[in-house]
């Protein structure tokens, strides 16, 4: 038997190796009985398992990342809101009171602005907390790959109306109150 070129294909020889006799040609094919590929199915095997470690990764990051973005978001509203409900209502009063006193003339002008001046601080610190708010927000709208839905803060509790403030409730209905008739 000769292989011509390694292309599969053979010739037969029958006789004499001085006298050749050639009967044709004939295909060889080769049947994988020892060979079952397992060294590239190992190497396709670990392939997918990194593939899914690094997946599982990305999973685990992205999911702290959204954790991490929504305790800024909450602790920066919490600031905005305590700058807005606790401390600037504080500092106003401080200065109002302060502006009676120097009217009075108990503090000097030196006091007075010391006390203007933490008053400014105070709005200087509201302002940097709105703003952490906000971009504590867009880098959580980030980290979840969209947008949130529209912020609504807490709504700031109502001042009671001033005293000298007529009565703007309605009239009661019914058999209760006075008895008006029209003419």
């Amino acid at each position: 038997m000769r292989d011509r070129g390694g292309s599969g294909l053979f010739e037969s020889a029958v006789g004499h190796p001085d006298r050749v006799a050639y009967h044709g040609t004939g295909r060889v094919l080769e049947l994988p009985i020892f060979d079952q590929r397992q060294a590239v199915i190992a190497r396709l095997e670990a392939q997918r398992r990194e593939q899914e470690r690094r997946l599982q990764e990305v999973a685990i990051d992205a999911r702290s990342e959204v954790r991490l973005a929504a305790l800024r978001l909450e602790t920066g509203r919490q600031i905005f809101l305590h700058y807005r409900d606790v401390v600037l209502p504080l500092r106003k009063t401080a200065a109002e009171q302060a502006l009676l006193h120097y009217n009075g003339m108990f503090i000097s002008v030196f006091q007075l602005i010391a006390v203007k001046q933490s008053e400014v601080d105070a709005r200087r610190g509201y302002l940097e907390a709105e703003r952490d708010y906000w971009n504590a927000r867009a880098e959580l709208a980030r980290a979840l790959g969209g947008s949130l839905p529209p912020a609504r803060p807490k709504p700031k509790a109502a001042p009671p109306p001033p005293a000298s403030a007529p009565d703007l409730a309605p009239a009661p209905s019914g058999s209760e109150g006075t008895h008006q008739h029209e003419h």
